[in-house]
């Protein structure tokens, strides 16, 4: 599934502490506007304003015209439904999915493809100008870098279940709907690589012949969770994750032996114990039911395990279009050393080790580790060491022990990179850093914070990793300022 969508960013009204009152012209919740849509906001969402108050309409597009509902009013936003699309925009187009009204995967499928790309592009120019208080970023930032094609191009799912609607029928799975835990059943997802989709009817059906008892989160009662599910790019092979709430799972080895037998693709099935309430997917432990625990990926003629709980790009092919941008930004040299800050598997590390004389990665996940050890030791780059720890503890020590990077590439996840990683990475004085980033707000915020020790920002090239998305990925460039 399109990783889920960001909770808008509170108002400062929203905040505790002193509220601003409403203004009085405001519209009040259910009352029906007329307005006309100018921008996109970062969570995808159209703006338009109204009574001197932004209003925020999701599946709208730039030039249209709507009639909406409004949901909420605070001191300086609103937001709405759409009603009616009066008058449509140059960009909007017929979304094709015929559950995208429901789904809270995609967001941008009602804009055609030309016109998301532009946008993600003001996106992260917009992000680097209020929130990193960069001075001209229009002459930093790049055209956005286009998938082909930006249909089936993810190659990994994660689809929650839920207990059926009536005694007897197979379990529910599907996305959540958009800001929610209301299940929005699949079939196919115009996303996701056919296979995937395949492997969900599967499970479905099997479960629903064993008898498997789908997990209730509201009563917690019930077995099967999700199913986590992953393709390779380069071998076309499939690895499936049960995700269950008890290591106890009494159909497990059944359930394991009937989708290896209906999927001759898949290479293996593994069980993922996760027991805890809340929104997390995997847990700590993991268990191989049938076949390989791992996929072998490959990508610019580098060679990859990936196991279930390690992260890997979801899509392959776009990975090497921004893995390939990193290092050229890196620029990392034979007598130079680099640091991989939030590793994972090394992916990024490899490609730098190419041509670096020796990558220090960091990553916390052990099952990461592990995978990005075999990885070093199957691309023999005896000269990329793995540090398992986490970035906060690692990064600090190693700058603190006397090390002194030539170029640091910090890939963190949504939340960016902790504040006491760019202090010690400050500190450590690289010539270059290399920003991966898939939120352009911690990009900016991060991009400040650098700044403030002496950095740059030199390019940002955004990647579009997620079409039909508000997501966007980039990889920025920053130099020392001496």
């Amino acid at each position: 599934m399109t990783p889920p969508r960001p909770a808008p960013r509170r108002a400062a009204a929203d905040r505790p502490g002193p509220r601003r009152p409403v203004p009085d012209a405001a519209p009040a919740p259910g009352e029906r506007i007329t307005v006309d849509v100018d921008a996109l906001a970062a969570e995808g969402d159209g703006v338009a304003r109204y009574a001197n108050l932004a209003v925020f309409i999701p599946e709208t597009a730039p030039g249209d015209r709507v009639e909406a509902e409004v949901t909420e009013t605070a001191a300086r936003f609103a937001r709405a439904r759409v009603i009616s699309v009066l008058r449509p925009g140059p960009g909007r187009i017929a979304p094709p999915c015929p559950i995208y009204a429901e789904c809270g995967g995609c967001t941008w499928q009602h804009l055609d493809y030309a016109a998301q790309l532009r946008w993600k592009r003001t996106i992260v120019v917009e992000a680097l100008r209020r929130l990193g208080h960069v001075a001209d970023p229009e002459a930093l930032v790049a055209d956005t870098l286009p998938a082909d094609p930006p249909w089936r191009y993810r190659h990994k799912m994660a689809v929650p279940f839920a207990p059926p609607g009536r005694p007897g029928d197979p379990p529910r799975a599907g996305f959540y709907a958009a800001r929610s835990h209301r299940i929005v059943p699949l079939e196919a997802c115009a996303i996701q690589h056919p296979l995937l989709d395949r492997a969900l009817g599967e499970t479905r059906r099997l479960a629903g012949a064993l008898g498997v008892e789908a997990y209730d989160e509201r009563t917690r009662r019930g077995d099967l969770r999700h199913l986590v599910g992953r393709v390779s790019h380069s071998t076309g092979r499939l690895l499936l994750c049960l995700v269950t709430a008890r290591a106890e799972f009494p159909p497990a080895s059944e359930l394991a032996r009937g989708l290896m037998g209906a999927l001759p693709e898949c290479a293996g099935v593994v069980q993922n114990i996760n027991g805890a309430p809340g929104n997390a997917i995997l847990g700590r432990t993991t268990r191989t039911l049938a076949g390989s625990d791992h996929l072998v990926e490959t990508l610019d003629g580098l060679r990859f395990l990936v196991s279930a709980p390690s992260f890997f790009q979801v899509s392959p092919a776009q990975a090497s279009v921004l893995y390939r941008t990193a290092v050229r930004q890196a620029a990392v040299r034979r007598d130079e050393v680099a640091f991989d800050v939030y590793a994972g598997v090394g992916t990024l590390s490899l490609y730098l080790a190419r041509t670096a004389g020796s990558v220090e990665a960091v990553e916390e996940v052990p099952e990461a580790v592990q995978d990005g050890r075999r990885n070093a030791a199957a691309n023999k780059a005896a000269h990329l060491r793995f540090h398992l720890g986490a970035a906060e503890e690692v990064v600090p020590t190693l700058v603190a022990r006397g090390s002194r990077p030539d170029v640091v590439v910090l890939d963190p996840p949504r939340k960016g990179a902790a504040e006491v990683v760019l202090a010690a990475v400050a500190r450590a004085r690289p010539g270059r850093i290399v920003y991966v980033s898939c939120n352009p707000a911690t990009l900016a915020r991060d991009v400040e914070r650098l700044a403030a020790g002496g950095y740059r920002l030199h390019q940002v090239q955004p990647v579009d990793m997620f079409p039909q998305t508000a997501h966007v990925e980039c990889s920025a460039l920053l130099v020392r300022g001496d």
